[in-house]
């Protein structure tokens, strides 16, 4: 994800920071106040699903357990037979 911040910022899509160091401490407040992760929570399907893109998908993650359960039940649960889930 921060990648594609610099890359908006490049392309200078961003009107509010004019330099990588302020993207930096910006990014790290969002991370710091959970605001990526309820995002990424509140739309899965935006981030997480690239099965539909041809990729092949594995979770390694040192997140908590009840965020990484929330993008497991995204990505894999569909998958599962019902007597799996």
């Amino acid at each position: 994800m921060y990648a594609q911040l610099v890359d908006r910022l490049d392309a200078r899509h961003f009107t509010d920071v004019l330099e990588y160091a302020e993207l930096h401490s910006k990014t790290k407040q969002a991370h710091a106040e959970g605001l990526f992760k309820r995002e990424i929570i509140e739309h899965p399907e935006t981030y997480v699903d690239q099965k539909e893109a041809g990729k092949r998908l594995l979770l390694i993650t040192n997140s908590d357990w009840s965020y990484t359960r929330k993008i497991m039940r995204c990505c894999f649960d569909r998958l599962l037979p019902d007597d799996m889930i």
